[in-house]
């Protein structure tokens, strides 16, 4: 096997509401040439476009639109691509040699990451327009502020219909649904209500959670006829933090709503969730903290129910461009040895890791950071916590 290959391009498909196309979700640039406009996602993904990536990897050349993964795995992270190889080796041959000479693929998927709408409750401070409908509005009037000019294309309610044909999802095991927020889209429920085999898959939710109902209908009950259902619950911070970080975001509803779901563990038993915590410059120093109240409210009984990621994107939130970086490398060093579950201390290690290697420092990183904190403070009157003390001084 080459070491530029990754098993996702013949076995999985990732789509946005914009209608556009991604190798998966770890990549940083949308494929250029093939989009749900015109072509239904099975004629998408053996587009000429699709099947030159596929090409390239069993070829040992490395397509462009992962260098996410090519750039870890040259600093010694374990990359996404390594992880998919690991989780799927039974089928890398298989897929490998229905693979055509050039590049088709048969659309047999085994995996599916479908983001049907941009349509959200939330607006989180590292978010956009693209995947949040509440930040319209604000972005808007952000980008008046600096003066830009505003892409109509960027800044409105998007929704794609994912309508699969049933062949080519007969070995369907995974869905992973995203946004906007999957559990206020009637699109994600109509898709996997005419779904067969339910009982052999499994649903994957990234999901603020802050509904437990959709259309009076309790969604422990809807989730029931599957394999599993994984709730990825998106938190970045609970009290004082969580809800300036995730505007939208109320303690006690997330507390009503898990003390809900730890009932409806003890009736359905394919129940499952974990925490996705984005580490940014507003919440880096809060996620131990985070961590050990999920132990303390009974939300969390190991590591592995907890998974970590990091802000890149907006710049003036990613914590390289600061200087509280090295006291960030320095607390998530130590806080390395503290964990029992090996794909976080895998995840927290890559974050280190690229703190220790990404140099790119904007030089208006401060200016941009207190332009668009004061602004978003008078936007949506909200003021800096007490807890980010820290951040007054860019301010």
């Amino acid at each position: 096997m080459s070491n530029t290959f990754c098993i996702l391009p013949f076995l999985h498909i990732n789509a946005y509401p914009n209608k556009k196309l991604k190798v998966c979700c770890y990549s940083q640039t949308f494929l250029e040439n093939t989009n749900l406009e015109n072509d239904s996602i099975s004629d998408a993904f053996n587009s000429d476009e699709y099947k030159q990536i596929r090409l390239d990897m069993l070829n040992g050349d490395k397509p462009k639109f992962c260098d996410v993964c090519y750039k870890m795995d040259d600093e010694g992270a374990e990359s996404y691509r390594v992880k998919w190889n690991n989780d799927y080796s039974h089928l890398i041959q298989k897929y490998k040699n229905k693979t055509r000479k050039d590049g088709y693929n048969y659309p047999d998927f085994v995996r599916l990451d479908l983001r049907p709408s941009n349509i959200c409750n939330f607006k989180c401070r590292s978010c956009t327009s693209e995947y949040s409908s509440t930040w319209i509005e604000e972005q808007n009037a952000f980008k008046q502020f600096l003066g830009i000019a505003i892409d109509s294309n960027k800044t409105e309610i998007n929704i794609t219909n994912f309508d699969i044909d049933k062949r080519y999802l007969k070995n369907i095991e995974h869905i992973y649904f995203a946004g906007g927020e999957p559990l206020y889209m009637k699109e994600m429920y109509e898709f996997l209500s005419n779904l067969e085999n339910k009982e052999k898959i499994e649903i994957h939710l990234n999901t603020n959670f802050s509904l437990v109902k959709f259309n009076n209908r309790d969604i422990f009950e809807f989730f029931s006829q599957f394999k599993s259902i994984n709730f990825g619950i998106s938190c970045d911070g609970i009290g004082n933090i969580g809800e300036f970080v995730r505007t939208g975001f109320n303690t006690n509803n997330f507390i009503n709503n898990m003390n809900l779901l730890n009932e409806a563990k003890k009736k359905y038993s394919n129940i499952k969730h974990l925490f996705q915590y984005t580490c940014s410059i507003l919440n880096c120093f809060d996620f131990p903290n985070f961590r050990k109240e999920m132990y303390h409210m009974g939300y969390v009984d190991s590591d592995s129910q907890i998974r970590f990621g990091f802000a890149e994107y907006p710049y003036w939130l990613n914590v390289s461009n600061f200087e509280e970086k090295q006291a960030i490398i320095d607390l998530y060093t130590r806080l390395d040895k503290t964990f029992n579950y090996n794909d976080l201390k895998t995840e927290i290690k890559n974050f280190v890791i690229y703190l220790k290697t990404n140099e790119g420092h904007p030089e208006n990183t401060k200016d941009m950071f207190k332009t668009y904190i004061n602004f978003g403070n008078d936007f949506n009157k909200t003021n800096i916590p007490n807890e980010l003390e820290y951040l007054k001084k860019y301010l």
